[in-house]
């Protein structure tokens, strides 16, 4: 169900401070935006996002959001850590006896142009997607039932690394994994 949203909550607000040093000020509007339609919508794509705003949030500006904006997705995670190092409720914060998971993730995708697609075996339905995405993901998770993205990356085989050597070197662009 796509609900209609008008504002911003409160709470979604406070929170969203924490990441306003993260983002210009259009981009920080997008974040609060993206936050408030992945916790309110039961459907999570930018489509859908875009969708339930009442007031004139289109699919391009936020899929420029996502997709095209300069912010770093590293400080993203460096300040997400520290909210969660310093949430007033302690069984929320990270314990010495949580565990790091690495998960894979996939995405069928259907389309071959697409940065990082490539044919992928889903175990799960014991099938190959012939094209798709693979998240991979280090997730910190704890007997309190906490689970927490530290980081994330799409994964590359090593066709596709070659691809990219091979297109640094025609541009003759130097870069500091070849030095």
């Amino acid at each position: 169900m796509n609900i209609p949203i008008l504002q911003i909550p409160k709470d979604i607000q406070i929170f969203c401070q924490n990441y306003k040093n993260n983002f210009s000020v259009p981009q920080f509007k997008h974040f609060e935006n993206f936050i408030t339609g992945i916790i309110i919508n039961d459907k999570a794509d930018i489509y859908t996002l875009s969708k339930g705003f009442e007031q004139g949030r289109h699919y391009d500006s936020l899929h420029h959001f996502v997709s095209e904006s300069d912010w770093n997705m590293e400080e993203i995670m460096k300040t997400s850590i520290s909210v969660i190092k310093h949430l007033p409720d302690e069984s929320k914060r990270f314990s010495f006896k949580g565990w790091l998971i690495i998960d894979d993730s996939l995405i069928e995708k259907f389309g071959k142009m697409m940065e990082a697609v490539s044919k992928q075996y889903d175990h799960t339905e014991q099938r190959y997607f012939k094209y798709a995405h693979c998240l991979v993901a280090l997730i910190y998770a704890d007997k309190n039932g906490n689970r927490y993205p530290l980081k994330f990356d799409l994964y590359q085989t090593e066709d596709d690394c070659q691809e990219i050597t091979d297109s640094l070197v025609r541009q003759n662009i130097k870069s500091e994994y070849y030095e």
